[in-house]
């Protein structure tokens, strides 16, 4: 994912249409604790934070995948971008802004450009149903139920 001369990364990557993993699943890519260097450091918006600087330290990526021209993001790429972001709003209630690269760095970055449907976007996200909890979730055992194993430097119940 990363070139010597590129550092470039994000949370999450939504793959675009002719890849065979569209409509299937996102790679998470970066935990959420640590910064992903979706956006140079220098890179703000008066708008966004109150233009504070370092964006990748206080802020969330999701790259999604589209070649920019004469290309439309499909139906699914809007829909899973938008239950990041409820993901994402429901573990962290202060999360203020949704922004794209376009505006926190239009001298490099015009994604994801005209052709992504933010009203579309905008409704899902404000008024998106309730996610399903996937069944290898819903079944997964509570934390205060595991114990650590030295040995496999794992988790074992």
């Amino acid at each position: 994912m990363k070139k010597p001369t590129d550092a470039a990364s994000f949370h999450w990557l939504v793959p675009d249409e002719d890849e065979p993993q569209h409509g299937e699943l996102v790679w998470a890519c970066v935990p959420e604790a640590l910064a992903a260097w979706h956006v140079r450091n220098a890179a703000s918006h008066p708008d966004v934070n109150d233009g504070a600087k370092r964006v990748n330290h206080w802020s969330l990526g999701i790259e999604v995948v589209n070649k920019q021209k004469l290309d439309p993001f499909s139906d699914w790429q809007v829909e899973i971008t938008a239950r990041i972001v409820r993901h994402c709003w429901a573990k962290y209630p202060n999360l203020a802004h949704v922004v794209s690269h376009a505006k926190l760095d239009p001298d490099r970055r015009t994604d994801p450009g005209t052709l992504f449907d933010w009203e579309r976007f905008k409704h899902l996200v404000l008024n998106g149903e309730a996610d399903a909890i996937p069944v290898a979730v819903a079944s997964a055992k509570p934390l205060s139920q595991l114990r650590a194993s030295q040995a496999l430097g794992c988790c074992h119940t």
